[in-house]
């Protein structure tokens, strides 16, 4: 599958699931290959991005799927939506090495009320 055809069925998914439950959850790889400390810093605030559905602080250092962030973060500001954490961890808090990890972002979008 091509990359655009990839940013074409994750829209449509989204899309899906919005139109039929008011919600959805997704997780996103972010930070990969930078030091423990760092990759925290980095995907704090990445994380913060998510939350406050700030597409223009969300770039290829901050997440390797930038692109289809962004594509969701923009869905998500054109709709009543809100994002909430679910878990936000790294390889370095789990399993491995602390030089380093890649990071991951569990999140639920919901209808504002």
């Amino acid at each position: 599958m091509r990359h655009h055809e990839q940013i074409r069925w994750f829209c449509q998914l989204r899309l899906t699931l919005y139109w039929n439950t008011g919600a959805f959850s997704d997780s996103f790889h972010i930070g990969e290959g930078y030091p423990y400390q760092i990759a925290q810093k980095l995907d704090k605030i990445t994380s913060q991005a998510i939350l406050n559905l700030d597409v223009n602080t969300i770039d290829s250092q901050h997440a390797c799927g930038c692109v289809g962030i962004r594509g969701l973060l923009t869905f998500v500001q054109r709709h009543p939506l809100k994002a909430s954490l679910l878990d936000l961890r790294n390889s370095g808090d789990t399993v491995g090495s602390k030089d380093g990890v890649v990071g991951y972002g569990a999140y639920l979008f919901t209808e504002e009320t």
